[in-house]
């Protein structure tokens, strides 16, 4: 199960996410369409918290490469926060590392 909290500041464009739980293609399908709904109402900055993530499989990386192409194309960033553990190692072995901005 995936859990989502957000918070919005929409003078300054910014979505602050907080995933916690597992991202498994269903949920990762339902992230997308959350994040492309804030991005149509113009928040392009994107701030996620990954710290209480325990799970993602190759959906979720998808949706994350989506969303990376989709916020630069319109000058504005996707940052990824709290990477730990197996997703810390997903991102290194796949090595997405080296394209997300991460905290």
């Amino acid at each position: 199960m995936l859990e989502i909290d957000y918070s919005t500041n929409a003078p300054e464009r910014t979505i602050k996410v907080s995933a916690a739980g597992r991202m498994y293609a269903e949920q990762a399908a339902d992230f997308r369409r959350l994040m492309l709904e804030k991005l149509d109402a113009g928040l392009i900055y994107i701030e996620l918290d990954l710290s209480r993530l325990t799970y993602m499989d190759s959906a979720g990386l998808g949706v994350l490469i989506s969303l990376n192409k989709k916020v630069a194309g319109v000058d504005g960033s996707l940052r990824l926060t709290g990477l730990t553990g197996e997703i810390k190692n997903l991102f290194e072995l796949t090595r997405l590392h080296q394209v997300f901005e991460i905290r």
